[in-house]
């Protein structure tokens, strides 16, 4: 599968900005990612994720450390979850060195935790020296779509260097924490807020293509 993943990938007419391997997912086949890699002619993310935020093949953190420091030097990011900031400080330091910019991340696929633990979280991710930090959780009802804004609206890490302009967000999260509208009105939201997002970044938009997971 992962194979075929990868031509899938080299094949594409229109490449991504960026493409991301999943090397945990990866792990069986290495030797044949390795061949090829070099001719995905776009900038590597490369990640192994931890078991609990999504990893595969229940991998253990000498295993990660090791596809990591494989394919490091073809990294243009490196993604390590918090969790295991420690366990692989090597591989930050490392990449620190190597002028690989480090992707800190953070995954809860049930839910999304209150804004003051996401705070919390940011500023640990600082003091392992990310350059990114990332959070992927569950927005599924008001009330988690509320957390998340209130946490990229109000933490404490500066967001000036993102947004050109302020979001139109104090009806919205009100709104939010109402709990009282229609699915559709919560969509409408999301892709409100999406469009204001996407339209005050600073810096160019990137899509990515993962390889090691399946694509609709």
């Amino acid at each position: 599968m992962s194979r075929a993943d990868l031509d899938s990938a080299i094949r594409l007419r229109k490449p991504p900005d960026l493409f991301e391997l999943r090397l945990d997912q990866l792990a069986g086949d290495l030797d044949a990612v390795e061949n090829r890699v070099s001719k995905l002619r776009r900038p590597l993310i490369i990640t192994a994720r931890h078991p609990q935020e999504g990893g595969a093949n229940k991998l253990s953190t000498r295993h990660r450390r090791d596809l990591l420091l494989r394919f490091l030097h073809r990294a243009r990011y490196v993604d390590v979850e918090l969790r295991s900031a420690s366990a692989l400080r090597s591989i930050l330091k490392l990449a620190g060195t190597r002028n690989v910019r480090r992707i800190i991340s953070y995954h809860n696929l049930k839910s999304t935790p209150r804004s003051w633990t996401l705070q919390t979280k940011a500023r640990a991710a600082k003091s392992w020296g990310a350059d990114i930090f990332k959070v992927a959780t569950r927005t599924d009802t008001p009330a988690q779509l509320a957390r998340l804004l209130d946490f990229i609206t109000n933490r404490d890490v500066d967001l000036r260097r993102l947004f050109t302009r302020p979001l139109a967000k104090t009806t919205l999260k009100a709104k939010c924490r109402s709990n009282n509208f229609a699915a559709s009105e919560l969509v409408e939201i999301g892709l409100r807020l999406f469009r204001e997002w996407t339209d005050c970044l600073l810096f160019p938009r990137h899509a990515y293509f993962t390889i090691g997971e399946a694509h609709g």
